[in-house]
């Protein structure tokens, strides 16, 4: 279960980056709202967490770590969770990077 977490926490932080920093997907992402930025990337988060669960009760891959009962349904929003401190903590160093960075541009300016 530890690596299921492991997982899925590393996969929002590759997201997270993925929409700062991949040509494409950042301007897409940049000229979006801030809601459905939000909307995004609650739903990458719920597909990352819960996508794992539609495979296993449907019997297409056994190999997966979950299980098609409550148990299952709380280990994926257990991930969920993960995930989304994952995702938010990078969002925040981005960020924090970013307004580094222009701040550092401003100075040179003056």
């Amino acid at each position: 279960m530890a690596a299921n977490m492991a997982v899925v926490g590393i996969l929002s932080i590759v997201m997270s980056v993925a929409f700062a920093y991949f040509p494409g997907l950042k301007s897409w992402y940049e000229a979006q709202e801030a809601d459905v930025k939000g909307l995004v990337q609650i739903a990458g988060l719920l597909i990352l967490s819960f996508g794992g669960l539609l495979p296993v009760c449907f019997g297409w891959f056994q190999q997966i770590p979950l299980t098609c009962d409550q148990v299952g349904v709380e280990q994926a929003a257990i991930n969920f969770i993960v995930a989304l401190g994952a995702n938010q903590g990078t969002f925040a160093v981005i960020n924090g990077v970013k307004k580094g960075q222009a701040r550092r541009a401003l100075k040179k300016e003056q």
